[in-house]
């Protein structure tokens, strides 16, 4: 069967970091339609060449929000120098256009088996996006484990999402986001590092972690290879690469 593709309506189209390094897009789902989706999973849009509408080209986004908001779907988008996205939402896209999206795809998603395991999420940059429809959709229907988000960008002007971050730690007690800055400037005063330097000063015991991780190719190679180095099970360890 076919995956649906659906006419949507661009609602939202925001820098959402200090530094224009990420951006925010929400589309609406036709009226009486419905995105049946699970967290974690990915669409296609079609994206059009500035220089030549005509050529048209499909272009990879996690979806952002939960499955819980089925009718307008958020999402996250790198500011990509010279990229055809990049280009077409800084210079293209308005509210109200119609985007031809398709989807869902992908089985970077929760749940896949039955795994008890505490939970590790692993982002950088907007890699972040799955995690902000997994990790309120999971706690929201109930998770009781604990929940550790490992966040980390080059700069302060490139956080986002931090707000909803921290409303979520303060709702839900099993759920900590630790944010650190790779290439911070001296007046930041939050965690400092890679991923890496900041994980084992809350991970004591590899042993009992199930990690989620998304971010580059390269980072997403480098953190399997150290986990496994750690003890952790590749069956453990589920990740996803953007370009």
């Amino acid at each position: 069967m076919p995956t649906p593709s659906y006419l949507t309506t661009c609602t939202k189209n925001i820098p959402l970091s200090k530094s224009g390094s990420t951006f925010e897009v929400r589309l609406k789902i036709p009226d009486g339609e419905r995105f049946q989706f699970e967290a974690g999973q990915f669409t296609l849009f079609d994206v059009p060449s500035i220089g030549n509408p005509a050529d048209i080209q499909p272009r990879a986004y996690s979806i952002a929000s939960p499955p819980s908001e089925s009718t307008e779907l958020t999402f996250v988008i790198m500011n990509k120098e010279g990229g055809r996205a990049t280009q077409w939402v800084k210079e293209v896209l308005k509210v109200g256009d119609t985007v031809r999206m398709q989807g869902p795809f992908g089985v970077f998603t929760l749940y896949r088996e039955n795994n008890p395991k505490d939970f590790v999420f692993v982002a950088t940059g907007t890699g972040l996006a799955p995690f902000t429809s997994m990790i309120p959709h999971a706690l929201e229907n109930g998770e009781k484990r604990p929940m550790y988000l490992f966040f980390c960008v080059r700069h302060e002007e490139d956080l986002f999402c931090m707000d909803t971050l921290r409303m979520l730690e303060k709702k839900y007690p099993n759920f900590h986001a630790h944010v650190s800055i790779s290439q911070p400037t001296a007046s930041w005063n939050g965690l400092r590092g890679r991923v890496q330097e900041i994980i084992p000063s809350v991970i004591k015991d590899f042993s009992r972690i199930q990690v989620y991780a998304c971010g580059s190719p390269d980072m997403v190679k480098g953190m399997k290879d150290w986990l496994a180095e750690r003890g952790v099970e590749k069956a453990d360890m589920h990740a996803e690469g953007y370009v």
